[in-house]
């Protein structure tokens, strides 16, 4: 009985302190925030360069971002690519030219324009009078005397507490919710591998040749890029040291932009043969062939007699190319080729004598097979894919090359012979190198000749992949924590139990209000 006495005073209170209109205005409900999201788009990486020039930043290049702050190229453009993908799921783009508005308050118009015509009708009804302390007080004054005539009296209260039509009304319990998980994707981090050979054999104050290959690729979300190297030098009877022949291709497979490739052969100290593309999309292979000689000028004696001679090689030398360069894809193979046999033409210094050379002696003949591929997939999930191949067939130095000097006299012949170079030779057939690294979001997989840096960085890998799935399983266990505790606060129960306490506070409130008026009416009186 009690209880319902109180509550229907309050609601009489509430009802009468506020103002007419405001009732009537506030009864329209309006969204707080209004988002602004929109089908998602493709994601399309911003490719690393530089936007001045174009040319396209190394990962470990520092750029400045803004004065007086640096990055490294990589970490940034891995940053700008992560916000490029976020804004194209909601439909936009770092690349867009206008300022987006992806959410706002939301402004209740309707609300607005009702509040604006119930002020305009009072303007009109009541005029907009003169503005003085003495006129403010008047009103203030009139509109207490009004609130305080339609106090209800405690006999009114007393009846309407036992009226069921008249209605308690309590605030509403705002329901809990669990918080959602953010689940965090593995980052996409750029893969470089590299793979080089290389050999030397023989001396250089006789006969020596050296060879050497490598080959490089990385592949990363904005990029692919590959180059292939391969070279041969050699140096003869101490006389000449230099290169025979020498290779190399460069092609780089940018995400938006156009492929590039460009190749170089260079034979003797010079440039042989030169090609540059830049097209969306590269096909080519071809097969270059050049002769090369070169040689010296010796001195020597073969016993008494004084010899000269040219010491030199002759070869065939160049490359066969093939090259697929596609957006995000560099596929390649180059086989760099020599086939250099050594010569001698000798010269007598005295009449009575002559002389001539003999034998064969293979200076070099070395085909290296270079194949490579640095791609980026995206199928069920990314991958990085690098692999590299590398094979030779090589003999160096083989055979024997001698001079001879002879001597014809009344009543015999003399003869003697100078080696140049004699030697079984080396042989190599077989690989060099062969290596597959697959990256992707659940591991890294590694085939192939693995060197100790390959071991290490799958280790650090699968361990930054293993703290990342403990992190998304936490928060997943976290999201069923909460969630449970959700179900178990938004339950029957729970609300019966948290309206009841607002009930009992509403009512404690209206109690000690009504007695703090009754104290003040019964005071008033006493005193008048």
């Amino acid at each position: 009985m009690k209880t319902r006495i109180i509550a229907v005073a309050m609601s009489s209170f509430l009802s009468m302190a506020t103002l007419g209109f405001a009732s009537e205005a506030s009864a329209t409900t309006c969204q707080d925030i209004q988002v602004n999201k929109k089908p998602p788009i493709p994601f399309v990486p911003i490719p690393m360069k530089n936007p001045q020039t174009g040319e396209p930043y190394l990962p470990n290049e520092e750029i400045e971002i803004r004065p007086g702050e640096k990055m490294l190229a990589g970490d940034f453009f891995n940053q700008i690519n992560d916000l490029e993908y976020d804004l194209n799921q909601w439909g936009y783009s770092l690349r867009d030219t206008d300022a987006a508005t992806l959410a706002e308050l939301k402004t209740c118009i309707e609300l607005l324009s009702q509040q604006r015509d119930l002020i305009l009708e009072d303007i009109r009804a009541n005029g907009i009078g003169e503005w003085s302390p003495e006129e403010r007080l008047k009103r203030v004054e009139a509109a207490w005397k009004r609130y305080q005539d339609q106090l209800p009296s405690w006999d009114e209260l007393y009846a309407k507490a036992n009226d069921e039509s008249v209605k308690v009304y309590l605030p509403e319990v705002p329901p809990f919710s669990a918080p959602v998980p953010q689940i965090k994707r593995a980052e996409l981090k750029p893969v470089f591998k590299e793979r080089t050979w290389s050999f030397d054999v023989g001396e250089k104050s006789k006969f020596w040749v050296n060879a050497q290959a490598s080959l490089s690729l990385r592949a990363s979300k904005v990029d692919a890029v590959g180059d292939a190297r391969g070279g041969v030098n050699a140096a003869l009877m101490g006389k000449w040291e230099g290169e025979v022949l020498s290779a190399r291709a460069h092609a780089e497979a940018p995400s938006t932009a156009d492929g590039k490739l460009q190749l170089e052969v260079r034979g003797l100290g010079k440039v042989l043969w030169s090609k540059n593309w830049q097209l969306p999309g590269i096909h080519y292979e071809d097969t270059l062939e050049w002769p090369l000689d070169y040689s010296v000028d010796y001195r020597f004696a073969i016993g008494p007699v004084p010899m000269r001679a040219r010491v030199g090689f002759r070869a065939s030398a160049g490359a066969k190319y093939g090259y697929d360069v596609l957006p995000l894809q560099v596929g390649a193979h180059a086989v760099p080729f020599v086939a250099a046999d050594a010569y001698a033409q000798v010269g007598v210094d005295i009449g009575i004598a002559g002389g001539g050379v003999g034998g064969q002696l293979i200076l070099i003949q070395d085909y290296v097979t270079l194949q490579g591929a640095a791609r980026v997939e995206f199928d069920e999930e990314p991958s990085l894919i690098v692999e590299l191949i590398g094979t030779n067939s090589m003999t160096a130095l083989s055979g024997r090359l001698y001079a001879y000097a002879y001597i014809n006299y009344l009543f015999g012949k003399w003869e003697g012979k100078w080696d140049f170079f004699k030697w079984e030779g080396f042989r190599k057939d077989g690989n060099l190198f062969n290596f597959k690294w697959v990256w992707t979001p659940s591991g890294v997989t590694a085939t192939g000749d693995l060197k100790a840096e390959d071991i290490m960085e799958i280790k650090q890998t699968e361990a930054e992949l293993r703290l990342l799935e403990i992190e998304n399983k936490s928060q997943a266990q976290l999201w069923n924590t909460m969630k449970a505790i959700s179900d178990d606060a938004n339950s029957a129960e729970a609300v019966k139990v948290l309206t009841e306490q607002g009930r009992l506070n509403s009512i404690a409130t209206g109690v000690d209000e009504s007695l703090r008026q009754y104290e003040t009416e019964l005071r008033g009186w006493t005193e008048s």
